[in-house]
């Protein structure tokens, strides 16, 4: 199963055991027998989209919660066409990109950038995360010693507490940021960093929308 199957095996043990509830409890409440539970906590078994939601239940928790890597250095990057289908009809197809849990603000920017242009951002405050979903066109985007190139449909997930760009690959491309900002309690933990206004750069076409935090 790869990196993935070793954050589920070890991400369903944690919320488990979070919960004290048995391995033959939990083999109950999700309908899978306690051989499967088992397997899964020891990273082996390929499980369907339908057995992780029935555990997601069951714990209590969002399906993101099993299958994500939960590390301190974030970067993750899901493929439109990886992206797992969680509901499907005539007409319809429904697919899960991203979700979030035990953080605080959000702020929801589209970002425009022109055939060719780079848009260069500095460093975030400690602990602040980023989500890129290319609406249209072909970028290179993400923290600047590890970019990657995405297209219509992808989505990246990566700690924005660091230099990061945004560069658009041929024609001109249309961006969804979300800045996702941890608890007020997580960053107090945490020296602020603070920048210097940047230079000009290639217009951005901003939405905000904030979510304070309970």
């Amino acid at each position: 199963m790869g990196n993935a199957g070793q954050a589920l095996a070890g991400n369903l043990k944690r919320l488990r055991l979070e919960r004290a509830i048995s391995l033959s409890g939990l083999a109950t409440l999700a309908g899978l027998s306690k051989a499967t539970l088992s397997a899964l906590e020891q990273g082996n078994g390929n499980p369907s989209v339908d057995t992780v939601w029935a555990l997601a239940q069951a714990l209590g928790v969002q399906f993101a919660s099993l299958v994500e890597d939960d590390g301190e250095d974030i970067l993750h990057v899901r493929r439109i066409e990886d992206a797992p289908v969680v509901s499907s009809e005539p007409g319809f197809l429904g697919r899960h990109l991203l979700s979030r849990s035990e953080r605080g603000a959000l702020e929801l920017y589209v970002l425009d950038l022109s055939s060719g242009n780079t848009r260069k951002a500095a460093p975030h405050s400690p602990g602040v995360v980023e989500h890129v979903i290319v609406l249209s066109g072909k970028v290179d985007v993400g923290p600047n010693d590890a970019p990657m190139t995405l297209g219509p449909g992808d989505c990246m997930t990566f700690s924005a507490d660091r230099p990061h760009h945004y560069r658009a690959l041929g024609k001109s491309a249309r961006l969804l940021s979300i800045t996702d900002y941890p608890l007020r309690s997580q960053a107090l933990t945490k020296p602020i960093v603070r920048s210097a206004r940047p230079s000009p750069q290639p217009r951005t076409s901003v939405a905000r929308l904030r979510r304070k935090s309970r």
